[in-house]
């Protein structure tokens, strides 16, 4: 197993910790292992592209540990802690499962994944500096959280058009 997938799994194993610390709210603990997971898994993909170690679990594993943390980590903050509405959450879900969906038609169709793009990852960043600043009750969190599910969705039509444009390619 390469070291990026270790780290990945690492960043796996401690999305709990997060949810745990919610829980008693100790949000600024929560915030600090929350970071953590957010900066390994701009590491393990470095660590992955520098020693030429991409694998097909590190492309399958490191978007689903990413999903479960932002999902695990929205649910506490609308059923537990109260901050966010539940309609965001929903909102937030609806271009994660359609990518979740692709990937699963990508993946039993014998079809490379698609890699990162751009609007993915501006979308993550946003979002993780909202879910930061709601942790920390400060002001413009919820903003920023709605911005990155919107930015979500801009992802979602550009993994779209990478798609359809490799089926396209195909036939």
């Amino acid at each position: 197993m390469t070291l990026a997938n270790k780290i990945t799994i690492l960043r796996g194993t401690l999305i709990p910790v997060v949810i745990y610390l919610l829980f008693l709210d100790k949000r600024e603990m929560a915030l600090a292992v929350f970071l953590l997971i957010c900066i390994s898994d701009s590491i393990d993909g470095m660590i992955a592209r520098r020693r030429n170690e991409i694998t097909t679990l590190g492309k399958i594993l490191d978007p689903a540990v990413d999903k479960l943390l932002y999902v695990s980590v929205l649910t506490v903050l609308v059923f537990v802690t109260t901050d966010i509405p539940l309609v965001l959450l929903i909102f937030y879900l609806i271009p994660h499962i359609t990518l979740i969906i692709g990937a699963v038609v990508l993946y039993r169709n014998r079809r490379p994944a698609i890699a990162a793009r751009f609007s993915g990852k501006a979308a993550a960043w946003v979002t993780i500096i909202g879910i930061s600043f709601i942790f920390l009750q400060w002001p413009y969190g919820l903003v920023l959280l709605i911005i990155g599910t919107g930015l979500s969705y801009i992802a979602t039509l550009h993994y779209l058009q990478v798609f359809l444009r490799m089926e396209k390619d195909s036939q």
